[in-house]
């Protein structure tokens, strides 16, 4: 069976490893390493939930737009 990652789950991922990076290598403003620290834990969470889970997220967003 493979495992299919979502498309949040993989920028999550992305982000927070580009924090890292940042942080490591150059001198970064906290402001800026918290902003995309947090932006980065919360689509990986996103992108971990389960599918009925996301689906009403989903859903949820969608009418709260509309």
């Amino acid at each position: 069976m493979e495992i299919k990652m979502r498309r949040e789950f993989k920028i999550g991922w992305a982000i927070f490893v580009l924090s890292l990076i940042l942080k490591q290598f150059f001198d970064v403003p906290e402001i800026v390493m918290g902003i995309l620290l947090g932006l980065g834990i919360s689509l990986l969470i996103i992108g971990s939930l389960y599918e009925e889970t996301h689906q009403k997220l989903r859903s949820w967003k969608k009418s709260f737009i509309k």
